[in-house]
């Protein structure tokens, strides 16, 4: 995946020129998706053959889909940045919430921090866990690889800032497509995750699902997250910034804005037995 996303940069650096038109902007960051498609599809069906001509073949694919969900990192992130936030230490708390999402964070106050966190953390267990494995039971170790790359990828250019907007649409709908089973399987888990974890609402988790997939489901980035809005009273979203400039968004939730430590924690919380219920199944 580090590998994708930086080959996505070096593209970025060679083909996105701001002064091309929108359409050429667009066929070029096409050309990138179809690159990484390549790329990852024939790295996933090279495993697959090698899963298929070893014994046992089945360590490959359970080794692959493990580093390909990945699950441990964007807790793992969810975990310092909570830590650096108990220490009082918003600087170094914004560095760390930064891997989770794709717009800019430093500079926000400890509650921008935190939704961040929240939000970044949703967003990336959907990808990387239900997206994942749906796309791993469908297509086997090829979606699995291509789903994954596309993300690393969006990671890279698939932001909605001035400069990206263009060259990186095809990129960040693509994921977005792909990123969408798992986001439609992923409300009904987190709902029933909320059952064990304290402060939150069951009801209100698949309430704020429901409303948020009605609302932008088919728009850039969605991912579940108002399963985890709802669930806890949050309101996550809003406007971000990218590349120094405020770009509107929809806000996902109608609780408080003011995100604190404790909802970082049960957010933790909660993937992690979303998770453990998916490793159940």
């Amino acid at each position: 995946q580090a590998m994708i996303r930086n080959l996505a940069r070096w593209l970025d650096s060679k083909l996105n020129r701001v002064a091309r038109g929108r359409g050429i902007l667009r066929l070029r960051g096409a050309i990138v998706a179809i690159v990484v498609v390549g790329i990852a599809g024939s790295a996933g069906y090279g495993l697959e053959l090698l899963a298929l001509r070893i014994q046992p073949g089945g360590l490959v694919y359970v080794g692959t889909l493990l580093f390909l969900i990945g699950l441990r990192r964007p807790v793992g992130t969810m975990r310092r940045t909570l830590a650096a936030l108990r220490a009082g230490d918003d600087t170094l708390a914004a560095s760390r919430a930064s891997a989770l999402v794709r717009f800019d964070i430093r500079g926000g106050d400890r509650h921008a921090v935190a939704r961040a966190a929240v939000e970044g953390g949703a967003a990336r267990a959907v990808e990387g866990l239900f997206a994942t494995i749906f796309w791993f039971l469908i297509l086997g170790l090829p979606g699995a690889c291509v789903h994954r790359g596309l993300g690393a990828a969006a990671d890279a250019i698939g932001r909605v800032s001035p400069r990206h907007a263009d060259f990186g649409f095809a990129v960040a709908r693509l994921n977005d497509v792909l990123s969408l089973p798992g986001a439609l399987i992923a409300g009904p888990v987190l709902s029933i995750a909320a059952l064990f974890c304290p402060g939150a609402s069951f009801w209100r988790a698949l309430g704020g699902w429901a409303r948020d997939l009605a609302m932008r489901g088919v728009e850039t980035g969605y991912r579940a997250e108002g399963a985890v809005a709802g669930a806890f009273g949050l309101a996550l979203g809003g406007p971000r910034r990218f590349d120094g400039q405020t770009v509107e968004g929809s806000w996902i939730g109608d609780g408080r804005a003011r995100v604190e430590i404790v909802d970082v924690r049960r957010a933790v919380f909660l993937i992690a037995i979303a998770a453990l219920l998916v490793s159940l199944a």
